[in-house]
């Protein structure tokens, strides 16, 4: 009896591997087959937007990295920043970028050499960026993009 019990349990454990083996094929096989008739478009909340280096001064950081922007975003030469940037011009809590409704906001933290949007100062009220906008943190110049 004993024997007929064990038999029966490894008959029902092959079925089950033998289940999920089927539905894992058909998974794997049906991956790539899967499309939305109409894929989302991305709107402006959902795109992406990026500090990119274009002048890195001496902070050894190389042209044309990016630094993608989320939430609140603190940059300086301390490593607690989100954005750390080791350069000499760099004061250590020097800038916060942040998202206000559908925009981004650049605020100089009272820095000592400065944060320009363009060729203007940003002060502790802020400035909205715009595609394009060349952002200097100190000496070194960075370019915004969404």
């Amino acid at each position: 009896m004993n024997l007929e019990v064990d038999e029966l349990l490894l008959l029902r454990l092959g079925l089950l591997g033998v289940l999920v083996i089927f539905v894992l094929i058909v998974t794997l096989t049906m991956g790539g087959a899967v499309r939305l008739a109409n894929p989302p478009r991305p709107s402006a909340r959902s795109q992406r937007a990026s500090l990119q280096v274009v002048g890195p001064a001496e902070s050894g950081i190389d042209p044309g990295t990016s630094f993608e922007l989320a939430g609140v975003m603190t940059i300086g030469r301390n490593p607690e920043n989100s954005i750390v940037i080791v350069d000499p011009s760099v004061s250590s809590k020097h800038a916060e970028v942040r998202r206000v409704r559908n925009a981004w906001v650049i605020q100089d933290l009272g820095s000592t050499n400065g944060t320009l949007v363009g060729d203007r100062p940003v002060d502790g009220r802020g400035h909205t960026l715009r595609p394009g906008d060349r952002v200097t943190i100190g000496a070194v110049v960075l370019r915004y993009q969404s």
